[in-house]
């Protein structure tokens, strides 16, 4: 797959949607720390005038970016207040890409994922050019998790390669390419909301089934043995109502299955009763507002907000899970993904 499939006639995609061109380097910096995540750039080449160009286009739970430094930088970033996976393409130039203890470099007419749990080292070359697709960190978890069938209590960390453009990775590509043909329009039709979650969606689901991840093998295995439709119901209701009290005779009028018909389902299908499945379900979503930095509500209302009603339960429950107490978690959320 070649580059231009991203970058026709050699053009920076999204040229109608510059957010910043500056020679400033403190400035660039400052304006990228805050959208992706903090970092420090080192310059190679003092002598050379830094051109910094960034385009970005923000489409609901995503946002699709191109940008360039014109010059050999590197980004070291150890933290991270934004809870978003980074998808890279190289349209020109590479880049050696380091995270934690993996390596690996880009190319032209490749794509990696940046994970926001690890620290990052990004070296580019001085010709480098990047169209960067910003996926919410929460969002993806959930869609992966509503995939599943199940909740998921390890951290979602995809493999540290580079992957050509081929196969199911230049399907993703192309929905990319897509979006940066119709904002360049300016009619353009991606401002419906409803279709933003549509193209995410979709775009999740290429990235999940073809980039190795912590949950890939599960992932396959629920594609090649999918749970009947009962249960998936069932997890519809539970997942839109997470925050409501919630009891199996409610599943059941939803399902049109007698509790035992669903529990037996779900035992099957999820390897827990349907209420396991809410409690786990709600327990995974207040680790994530409890590793969260951003939120900036205590341990007990994010419990009773997620549909927790006595807490000395939900304490005990929440350690079994997790090996560790909901205040543990919580004065530890700036190095837990």
């Amino acid at each position: 797959m070649e580059t231009s499939m991203l970058m026709p006639d050699h053009i920076l995609p999204l040229s109608n949607w510059q957010v910043m061109n500056t020679h400033d380097q403190g400035r660039a910096c400052s304006h990228l720390s805050t959208l992706f995540r903090p970092h420090k750039v080192r310059d190679h080449a003092l002598k050379d005038a830094m051109h910094f160009q960034h385009n970005r286009v923000e489409l609901g739970n995503f946002s699709v970016n191109t940008l360039s430094y014109g010059k050999e930088v590197t980004i070291d970033a150890r933290n991270n207040l934004v809870d978003s996976y980074l998808v890279k393409f190289t349209l020109r130039g590479s880049s050696e890409v380091k995270q934690h203890k993996d390596s690996f470099t880009t190319d032209v007419g490749s794509v990696c994922v940046l994970n926001p749990s690890l620290p990052l080292k990004d070296h580019m070359s001085r010709d480098f050019e990047t169209l960067i697709v910003q996926l919410k960190g929460n969002s993806l978890r959930q869609q992966l998790s509503e995939e599943l069938g199940m909740s998921i209590s390890q951290p979602l960390e995809f493999q540290a390669v580079s992957r050509s453009l081929t196969g199911k990775t230049a399907s993703f590509a192309r929905m990319v390419k897509m979006v940066c043909e119709d904002m360049a329009d300016k009619h353009y039709g991606l401002q419906n909301q409803q279709v933003n979650r549509k193209i995410e969606r979709d775009l999740v689901s290429l990235l999940l089934m073809d980039i190795p991840h912590t949950y890939s093998d599960r992932l396959n295995q629920e594609i090649r043995q999918p749970a009947p439709y009962l249960v998936r119901r069932a997890e519809d209701y539970i997942h839109t109502h997470l925050y409501e009290r919630i009891v199996l005779d409610d599943l059941s009028v939803v399902t049109g299955v007698s509790s035992r018909t669903l529990q037996l389902a779900f035992r099957k299908f999820r390897g827990v009763t349907p209420m396991e499945y809410i409690r786990n379900y709600r327990l995974d979503y207040v680790r994530q507002q409890l590793t969260n930095r951003i939120i900036d509500k205590n341990i007990t209302r994010i419990a009773l907000d997620s549909g927790f009603t006595h807490l000395g339960k939900f304490a005990h429950y929440y350690k079994k899970r997790f090996g560790e107490l909901p205040s543990e978690t919580f004065a530890n959320r700036g190095s837990i993904s």
